[in-house]
């Protein structure tokens, strides 16, 4: 779903999804609620990360690329997708988040951090 959402919608609305659904432990069943506290479309959304859906599909094979990509650049030995960089360093973990941006970003730190 997380592949879908980086396809079809801004960073920002992605951003703010994957935070929702990592703050509520990855439980599904929060998705569409996140999907529009981030001001997504959940439908748009639950149809592309739909079983079978040829959209889903090409944005995990994108997503994958990228992955791949990044081993290339960055020389990370990183078996997962998405790959997480801030600011030129890799996140190896999501926990806590907001706190990794906050502390990374600095002065640019978002209203979040505050």
């Amino acid at each position: 779903m997380e592949a879908c959402a980086v396809e079809l919608f801004t960073p920002e609305q992605t951003s703010v999804f994957v935070y929702c659904l990592e703050d509520h432990e990855i439980d599904m069943s929060y998705a569409e609620p996140c999907a529009e506290f981030a001001g997504m479309d959940y439908n748009i959304l639950s149809a592309c990360s739909a079983d079978g859906s040829a959209d889903g599909d090409m944005a995990d094979a994108h997503m994958g690329e990228q992955t791949a990509d990044f081993h290339v650049t960055y020389g990370q030995d990183w078996q997962g997708t998405p790959t997480v960089v801030l600011q030129g360093q890799v996140l190896f973990t999501t926990a806590n988040l907001l706190q990794q941006v906050c502390k990374i970003a600095g002065d640019d730190a978002p209203p979040g951090c505050f």
